[in-house]
């Protein structure tokens, strides 16, 4: 499914992006290659999952662990930024039901981003 769909998608959004110079909001995309997007993805996403889970597990009231703000607030903030690089490529997939036009996929990640500087 990687190659049917993300890798291509994937591409296209690279491609898309490639002459638009937002400084770095798109470094992160930029840098993943696309044979790689989705395993990358989940790979993070499960680093941020065990990270966040540690907070609705019994041990963590039980025990010494505390999570420190900013730890806390690093991984909410990667964990956004995570949803918004699959939301944007996920508006490259050709059979998408009820895709933006890359435009406007493009301003609203913007947007989006911003909020995460």
């Amino acid at each position: 499914m990687d190659h049917v769909f993300w890798k291509p998608a994937f591409e296209s959004a690279l491609d898309f992006i490639a002459d638009k110079e937002d400084g770095d909001i798109f470094m992160d995309l930029k840098n993943i290659v696309p044979e790689t997007f989705i395993s990358a993805t989940k790979g993070r996403c499960a680093t941020l999952y065990s990270k966040l889970s540690k907070g609705v597990h019994w041990e963590f009231f039980v025990s010494s662990v505390v999570m420190d703000e900013g730890t806390l607030k690093d991984a909410i903030r990667d964990s956004c930024i995570q949803i918004a690089n699959m939301g944007l490529v996920s508006h490259f997939v050709p059979t998408a039901y009820r895709s933006l036009n890359p435009d406007d996929a493009l301003d609203t990640y913007r947007e989006f981003r911003k909020a995460f500087q």
